[in-house]
């Protein structure tokens, strides 16, 4: 009897280890948003691409059609209205593919009068990273990238500047705080720049329910051999 009930406190204390571990260092899964793919987006009415989109705000469900993010263009420190313009391989002067605004051809991107924000609030789980690109094919154009609460603001949390020369595309990097300031908001400092395709956003996994039944299997084993025991 005891050897039995040795075994079955190591099988026990296994099975809680794997449970607790799974609980305590969960896993992320990434989503990506592809704000060229005309595919992708969820509001009704927009035309797409290489046209006004006539919105200035447009939904998008991610490439898995699982969560949804927010874009909207905005103009000046008054946050007017500025519909989107959605390039897929426009000409300036090479092929381009992203999102930029409307107003502001021939090129139609985002200029330092200007401002486009992604609200990932809409995703409703824990978010532990984003990435964005943006693209700057001019030398001596540069952009800021921050955090925010706000979709009508530039925000003020993890600011990212950069600055001429550029001449390339730009990967900026959001680390934890993306979960509590969800908003995205992009400017240019110098010249115009693009939201290059869109964004990839990290999310942490939720245990599955066959990890927590296997923890509460566990618990209750555990308590089954300390009855035992102590008869």
């Amino acid at each position: 009897m005891r050897i039995g009930l040795a075994a079955l406190t190591v099988v026990v204390g296994a099975a809680m280890a794997v449970g607790i571990m799974m609980f305590t260092t969960p896993s992320a899964s990434a989503q990506s948003f592809d704000f060229a793919n005309c595919a992708l987006v969820v509001t009704v009415g927009v035309a797409c691409p290489n046209t006004d989109s006539g919105k200035d705000v447009i939904t998008w469900k991610d490439t898995t059609g699982s969560f949804q993010a927010v874009t909207r263009g905005l103009t000046g420190i008054a946050g007017l209205p500025a519909d989107l313009y959605i390039k897929r391989g426009a000409t300036d002067p090479g092929p381009e593919t992203g999102l930029g605004l409307a107003k502001n051809p021939p090129d139609f991107e985002i200029t330092s009068a200007d401002l486009l924000t992604i609200d990932l609030s809409k995703i409703g789980e824990t978010l532990t990273s984003a990435d964005i690109t943006i693209e700057s094919v001019q030398l001596g154009e540069g952009f800021t990238a921050c955090l925010g609460t706000d979709p009508a603001k530039l925000g003020s949390t993890d600011c990212q500047t950069f600055t001429s020369p550029i001449g390339a595309a730009k990967d900026v990097h959001f680390g934890s705080d993306i979960n509590t300031d969800p908003v995205i908001s992009v400017t240019a400092t110098a010249g115009d720049v693009l939201l290059a395709s869109g964004v990839d956003v990290a999310i942490a996994s939720v245990p599955e329910p066959g990890s927590i039944a296997l923890l509460g299997t566990a618990l209750v084993g555990l308590m089954f051999v300390r009855r035992r025991q102590s008869a």
